[in-house]
């Protein structure tokens, strides 16, 4: 196998240039003299096709890649066409069996299958909601995570850690998850968690700061809600009780979450009755 062309291939996949990718393994596949390696490149075949969304055809490849035998990264493969076809729950409980099957690949030259496996788990349970246990596979997954994957999973340990009310775990991990440029798209949602920590923890004047940082343009009228809200709770705290009922006011218009626009309305009706006013008729 011409090892210098793989590498281009691989990159081109993992830069988003599925369609290149493709046609770079199925050309090498088709030169390919050597069965092992030939199921091999058809297995990364199988990758592009899946990232492309072309799932049939993913699965017809991946049956031709492990005809001679199931192999670690077809395994692998199953799961994510799994979650891809709307099946998360058998997705998961092959990845659990996976990763129980598989430990010894910790050790190897192909331990990167292994920490995939423990990243797609945790993401699939992090999209389930089931941050408690996500977390412990997405800690795991950091060992072997860098650059964008590394700050991607960080974030959703911070996320995860905030949901379960472990705020200073957060706000390391959220921390560790922060873009180097400001206007990067990821660093007002970043803000908007770490502003939620550091308000729990008492560090009202830094979680004021960052709330107000997460408020930019073309944000998601839910994230900029609950920033309100947020500030408008810190200014109740600080006894700024005008300032409070303007940022629960106009939080009260935009928040999505029924439990959210719960809270929103005893914080906005405690402010009330601290500036004296009479609280609004039911209708």
């Amino acid at each position: 196998m011409d090892s210098e062309r793989f590498r281009h291939a691989d990159e081109l996949r993992q830069t988003g240039c599925e369609e290149l990718a493709l046609k770079e393994f199925e050309a090498m596949a088709e030169i390919e003299a050597d069965e092992r390696v030939r199921n091999d490149l058809i297995g990364n075949q199988v990758n592009c096709l899946w990232r492309l969304g072309r799932l049939t055809e993913a699965r017809e490849r991946l049956a031709e890649a492990e005809k001679a035998g199931a192999t670690p990264g077809g395994e692998l493969l199953d799961a994510y066409l799994c979650r891809a076809e709307g099946k998360p729950s058998e997705a998961e409980q092959k990845l659990i069996v996976f990763l129980e099957a598989q430990r010894d690949l910790k050790e190897s030259e192909h331990a990167y299958i292994y920490w995939c496996a423990q990243r797609e788990l945790g993401d699939l349970l992090f999209s389930s909601g089931r941050y408690k246990e996500a977390s412990a596979h997405l800690g795991d997954a950091l060992v072997f995570a860098e650059g964008v994957k590394r700050r991607h999973i960080s974030f959703q340990l911070g996320y995860c850690y905030t949901m379960t009310e472990e705020w200073e775990m957060a706000i390391d991990k959220l921390i560790d998850s922060l873009p180097d440029d400001p206007r990067d798209p990821w660093w007002p949602e970043t803000q908007l968690y770490l502003g939620i920590c550091h308000a729990r923890i008492g560090k009202l004047e830094l979680a004021e700061q960052e709330l107000n940082s997460s408020m930019v343009s073309g944000r998601p009228s839910s994230q900029l809600a609950r920033a309100q809200y947020e500030l408008g709770c810190i200014f109740y705290r600080r006894g700024e009780y005008l300032k409070a009922k303007k940022e629960l006011e106009i939080s009260q218009f935009f928040v999505e979450d029924a439990a959210l626009e719960e809270s929103v309305s005893v914080w906005l009706a405690a402010t009330r009755v601290k500036l004296g006013e009479r609280p609004e008729p039911v209708a």
